[in-house]
């Protein structure tokens, strides 16, 4: 959960760099459409021109620095607020450090040299179709599987998602603390040990049922989530084709069910959930990443990775499996596996390629298991110090035969380039194309839609 700050506590962690090394980093992203295009299997093509979004990113980050002791705090910026995104306090005792940690921050190499502000991969930006890849290493948490007719699910409840971060608790930020020690002169390489200790205690008041209403637009076609009900604005249900409603004006009803108060359950005299890594590295075997994250008696994930570091010079590769479960719903326990595979190849200075894959699957109770296999290509070629064109190209393939009869495969496509006209800025643009639904039954092609778009993406990093 963010705390809201004001902009007053900003100012004083500033005036205290009078006695540190002070480091101050602004980074702004804005990214309106030009233009979108929905072409559905049946009905008439949807045009949207200048969509522009109702605010833009812009984070602040201060990090003061005395010897071996360091602090870091990374905000979110609105106008009348600060909101803090991250932070910590770090003090280095010779090997070892001890952290108080609020961060979701890696270990692991995650190879995204070439993904840009428009790449299909580790971005908000969501491809033509609402199309979504993959998401960080290990379980895929952008994933959604078709179930049946009725519509989708996402069952992935944070097993292995995000299972390198370790600030992270099933896909939410908790407060922490960190231990890391690192042999950097027994072995030919170095030797990292890390123990992570994350809040996860505390009791959550009841809550009322609720129900809402609003207008929307919706510019590509939607998955109805839980307690979401859509009607045309003539007061009549809107038609859910594959679990989805098409492009257009809705009222969205929101249903919201009534929550009992907890309180601390399972480990009550142990509120907390632990991370526990053992990475190996050196600059002629590459590096080793070994994982276990424990949360409770119930939900556990462990994941090893392998990155090839300075093996081969112009490779950069990572190589990973992860395996998780989650036991709280003794009726329907959830178990989740993945595998990453991640590879740029440097061809020479200008030119480079990528492949990024992952498969994850998830098995429920005794439903059948779903599978989802999410894999990009791109290039990249550096035509100036300037100017940099790139390609890149995804597709989504469910591996569960009769959930793609339902969901079909999902394809996108895109060309661009990204300026650069002075250093820290970037102006990102390109061609988009999404098709979703290839391959469904013919009871569910209305569902099927080619969408095009012309994205804009303004950044400047400071």
């Amino acid at each position: 959960m963010k705390k809201i700050v004001s902009a007053a506590a900003l100012a004083a962690l500033t005036l205290s760099a009078f006695a540190a090394d002070l480091k101050v980093s602004q980074d702004i992203k804005f990214q309106p459409k030009i233009a979108s295009f929905t072409i559905p299997n049946e009905g008439d093509t949807k045009q949207t021109w200048f969509s522009i979004p109702s605010s833009l990113k812009d984070t602040v980050a201060v990090t003061l620095t005395e010897g071996p002791v360091e602090a870091y705090l990374k905000t979110d910026v609105a106008t009348d607020k600060i909101a803090v995104n991250a932070a910590y306090a770090k003090i280095g005792v010779g090997a070892a450090n001890f952290w108080a940690f609020y961060n979701d921050a890696r270990y692991s190499n995650r190879v995204t040299t070439d993904q840009n502000d428009l790449s299909f991969i580790e971005s908000n930006y969501t491809a033509p179709g609402s199309i979504l890849f993959m998401g960080k290493l290990g379980v895929n948490n952008k994933a959604t599987f078709v179930a049946d007719s009725k519509g989708t699910f996402s069952a992935l409840k944070g097993v292995g998602v995000d299972v390198d971060a370790h600030g992270l608790l099933q896909g939410s930020k908790k407060p922490a603390f960190v231990l890391d020690y690192t042999l950097s002169d027994v072995l030919p390489g170095k030797l990292l040990f890390k123990f992570v200790a994350k809040y996860n205690g505390g009791t959550t008041a009841a809550k009322a049922a609720s129900t809402s209403w609003s207008i929307v637009t919706l510019s590509d076609n939607t998955s109805v989530k839980t307690g979401q009900t859509y009607y045309n604005l003539n007061g009549t249900a809107a038609t859910v084709t594959g679990g989805k409603v098409a492009a257009g004006d809705y009222m969205l009803k929101t249903e919201t069910a009534a929550t009992a108060a907890s309180t601390d359950s399972g480990w009550e005299k142990v509120p907390a959930a632990f991370t526990y890594q053992v990475s190996y590295s050196q600059d002629d075997l590459g590096n080793i990443d070994l994982i276990a994250n424990v949360d409770r008696d119930k939900v556990a994930s462990f994941a090893g990775f392998y990155n090839t570091a300075k093996v081969i010079e112009a490779l950069n590769a990572t190589v990973g499996f992860t395996y998780g479960f989650n036991n709280v719903d003794e009726d329907n326990k959830v178990t989740n596996m993945a595998a990453d595979l991640r590879a740029r190849y440097a061809i020479n200075e200008a030119l480079a390629a990528g492949i990024y894959m992952n498969w994850t699957s998830t098995k429920t109770g005794d439903a059948d298991a779903q599978g989802l296999v999410s894999t990009v290509l791109n290039a990249n070629y550096k035509v100036n110090g300037t100017f940099k064109a790139f390609v890149e190209a995804g597709l989504n393939f469910l591996t569960n035969s009769d959930a793609r009869k339902v969901g079909g495969t999902q394809l996108a496509a895109q060309f661009g380039g990204i300026i650069t006209p002075s250093k820290g800025a970037t102006i990102t643009t390109g061609v988009q194309l999404g098709v979703t639904g290839i391959g469904v039954e013919d009871a569910y092609k209305s569902a099927k839609t080619t969408n095009i778009a012309i994205p804009l993406s303004l950044h400047v990093k400071l």
